[in-house]
């Protein structure tokens, strides 16, 4: 973001969560949040909660990406909903609907023709629905910890 971007995020009124651009940075969100939470008016509570909310979105939005990082990196299901404070059922649900939505842009993307479509492509949708079949303790393999085997079966021979 510019200094300009920064100048007119500053000046801007926020009365909903929608008048905050979607582009803006979450710690610029959280600043005003705090600037106006110092203030005395209806106005400031009102940019107060509709900065709140904003803020909660951005959090939610992020859930399914590092979801599956957590999946793809080698945790399992049991530490993933016990981190989002769910049931593990709740969680996959959470990974599934993520990996549809994703798919279902890219598909879009496609259809519009777009040279750089956005989302999960088939075979990463299929990646994705492969982690959700995990069972609860269950880990994919990572190259960590593929290379950690290996140095426990070469330091046996």
């Amino acid at each position: 973001m510019t200094v300009d971007q920064y100048s007119r995020w500053k000046k801007l009124a926020i009365r909903r969560p929608e008048d905050v651009p979607p582009a803006t940075p979450l710690s610029w969100k959280v600043e005003r949040r705090d600037q106006h939470a110092g203030g005395k008016t209806a106005d400031d509570a009102l940019a107060v909660l509709a900065l709140q909310e904003s803020i909660r979105r951005t959090a939610l939005s992020g859930r399914g990406v590092w979801l599956r990082d957590l999946m793809e990196r080698g945790g399992c299901w049991d530490e993933a909903a016990a981190a989002l404070g769910v049931e593990v059922d709740e969680a996959r649900e959470l990974l599934r609907v993520w990996a549809r939505g994703q798919h279902d842009l890219y598909r879009s993307d496609i259809q519009d023709g777009r040279p750089r479509p956005l989302g999960l492509d088939s075979e990463q949708h299929a990646a994705v629905r492969g982690l959700c079949a995990l069972l609860d303790s269950e880990r994919v393999k990572t190259d960590e910890a593929a290379l950690a085997g290996q140095q426990e079966t070469g330091a046996q021979r």
